[in-house]
């Protein structure tokens, strides 16, 4: 198998459930783990992010993909105002 075809057999299946509050886009480019800081959250944690195909966002994993059955819609919201500006 060639390793494009493989690759995006891959991406195809990381991207299962996946919508962008941004722009509405379906596929992940990448994904990555980073350690986030935050006095509400008592310190420093870690959060998931996959960037987004079309639009190049990096998007927090429970939103993009609506972890805890959140709606694309409750999503959409928390994306506008948690992470939007960052």
């Amino acid at each position: 198998m060639p390793y494009s075809f493989r690759t995006n057999v891959l991406l195809s299946e990381i991207s299962k459930g996946f919508k962008c509050p941004k722009c509405g886009g379906k596929s992940v480019a990448f994904q990555k783990l980073a350690t986030c800081s935050s006095p509400e959250r008592g310190g420093e944690f870690p959060i998931h992010f996959s960037t987004c195909t079309e639009c190049k966002s990096e998007i927090p994993d429970h939103i993009g993909f609506r972890w805890g059955k959140s709606t694309v819609a409750q999503a959409k919201k928390e994306w506008e105002e948690e992470f939007k500006n960052d």
